[in-house]
């Protein structure tokens, strides 16, 4: 099942970059601006709070599964390839090179 990435509900994923026989060959995401890797965020602060945590794996958790709707893999997920933006605290998955 394949959708059109402007119908999936997230402010991460922006679009699709395919080639001229459909398969997505990239995607565009929102640029974070300010924050940092979630490994770095993690190992940084002195205890990263319950709620926080639930957030994140909530956020990861749907980014996956919009990305496994359109028949995308994110081959290299870890929590270097996560990125925490600073004001809004929202997580944004990156490094699809070996997708």
């Amino acid at each position: 099942m394949s959708k059109n990435a402007a119908s999936i509900p997230t402010p991460k994923l922006r679009g699709l970059v395919v080639d001229d026989d459909g398969l997505v060959i990239g995607i565009l995401e929102d640029f974070v601006v300010n924050g940092g890797r979630l490994s770095d965020v993690v190992k940084n602060e002195a205890g990263v709070c319950e709620e926080r945590r639930e957030k994140w794996a909530k956020q990861i958790r749907e980014a996956v599964a919009l990305l496994h709707e359109i028949d995308v893999v994110w081959g290299d997920g870890k929590p270097e390839n996560v990125l925490v933006e600073s004001g809004s605290d929202n997580c944004y998955l990156v490094d699809f090179g070996g997708s």
